[in-house]
């Protein structure tokens, strides 16, 4: 199975990307924002193509595991200069702590961005790849950071709120 995330708004605080699996759109990906110098719990990881692996410490999986009965956490594995990124719920950037956060719809407040929906999202993707594993299958994200001005044009505004609806 193949996730992808591809850039639709950045900004230095907040990374907003689409996430497809097996090229089919699932939702946005929040995450930090990019920095030359990497800040702990405030810098993005870096694009590259890495496995995902059922982890299964820390406190995330120990919280999921007691509200919805989760055996695992998604963890990114073998990203340079970084360990313990997990895909999990939260909303912006001060949940996300280097990680990737999930939702179903992403916004712009004019300072940063969000996503919605992050936990029925997140039960749906943890679904998805549960199946993934189960059938035995290896899991890799690839994280695409071409910058958004080579792939769109420039001085369009980005719209406050985005659901599905409004890329499809």
């Amino acid at each position: 199975m193949l996730l992808k995330t591809t850039i639709l708004h950045e900004t230095h605080v907040c990374t907003i990307s689409m996430l497809e699996i097996d090229n089919v759109f699932f939702g946005f990906i929040c995450e930090d924002g990019f920095r030359q110098t990497k800040v702990p719990d405030e810098t993005r990881i870096p694009g590259g193509r890495f496995q995902i692996i059922q982890a299964r410490t820390g406190k995330f999986f120990t919280n999921y595991k007691r509200r919805f009965g989760h055996e695992w956490v998604p963890c990114l594995v073998n990203v340079p200069g970084f360990s313990g990124i997990l895909i999990h719920i939260g909303n912006g950037p001060d949940d996300s702590r280097g990680c990737m956060l999930v939702g179903r719809s992403w916004g712009y407040t004019g300072n940063s961005h969000y996503v919605g929906d992050s936990t029925e999202t997140y039960k749906k993707l943890y679904d998805t790849l549960n199946a993934a594993f189960n059938r035995k299958e290896e899991v890799w994200i690839e994280v695409d950071r071409t910058a958004l001005k080579d792939r769109i044009a420039i001085g369009k505004p980005a719209p406050t709120v985005h659901t599905a609806a409004t890329i499809l």
